[in-house]
């Protein structure tokens, strides 16, 4: 009898160690079954975020390189840009350069051709009659004289009616030196203002400035007041070269 009740409460013991332990693996396979769910959830959040970080970061280096493309050809058009305005500014300064050089030309002509002039007309007086103290009417002019006048009128870049006709015998009596002569240094005050109108203008082109315009402008209008002028006074175009200067202001 003592037997069969210590194998009973031996049993009975070993059925509630079964059910003891049977209930702690339960609740711990309960809790490992919560813990898995809440770490495929975190999983399952880091996959969503990292797609989206991907997303946002193929979108920021889709945009980073549109910018750095939209960049990289606003620096090149700029670039082709000051390319062609610096081959502008040294075909200005060339431009500049040549007329300056060609006023320069006209002007040592004119100083050459008045320089003739002064010493045709400084030329000796025709000799006296001594019987009645008139002088003689010998308005012939000497090879001498002819040959200078002759010279100074093939450096002047002027188209008056004299040259056109090329009434040599009237055109080298003295009277007709000291008028030419006077047409001459008239021509100087313009060819100056001209060649300060193309310096603006070559100051202009390096650089857009309303204050160069405005010069530009002024000097136009005294150039026109000054040919003005000198068309009134010798009733013929102002011309350089071989071009009316006016229409050249005109265009």
């Amino acid at each position: 009898v003592l037997r069969q009740e210590i194998e009973s409460n031996h049993k009975l013991e070993m059925e509630t160690t079964a059910n003891e332990l049977q209930d702690i693996f339960s609740s711990e396979v309960c809790l490992l079954q919560e813990q898995l769910t809440d770490v495929m959830s975190e999983r399952d959040e880091i996959q969503a975020k990292l797609l989206d970080a991907r997303g946002e970061t193929q979108e920021r280096i889709k945009n980073f390189v549109a910018e750095l493309t939209e960049s990289v050809e606003m620096k090149l058009s700029e670039v082709v840009e000051d390319l062609e305005f610096t081959r502008f500014c040294e075909s200005q300064v060339d431009k500049s350069a040549e007329a300056n050089e060609a006023w320069d030309d006209e002007r040592r002509e004119l100083l050459e051709q008045i320089r003739h002039l002064r010493l045709s007309v400084a030329a000796p007086m025709p000799a006296i009659n001594r019987e009645c103290g008139i002088p003689k009417q010998n308005t012939r002019p000497t090879p001498q004289d002819m040959a200078k006048l002759k010279k100074a009128i093939s450096l002047a870049p002027l188209r008056t009616p004299y040259l056109k006709a090329k009434r040599w015998p009237t055109f080298t009596t003295m009277k007709c030196v000291q008028p030419l002569a006077k047409r001459l240094i008239d021509r100087l005050p313009i060819l100056k203002l001209i060649a300060q109108r193309e310096y603006l203008l070559c100051k202009r082109g390096l650089g857009a400035d309303g204050a160069t315009e405005d010069e530009v402008k002024e000097v136009d209008e005294e150039i026109l007041k000054a040919i003005d002028v000198y068309e009134e006074k010798y009733q013929e175009a102002f011309v350089v070269g071989d071009q009316i200067y006016r229409d050249i202001l005109s265009n």
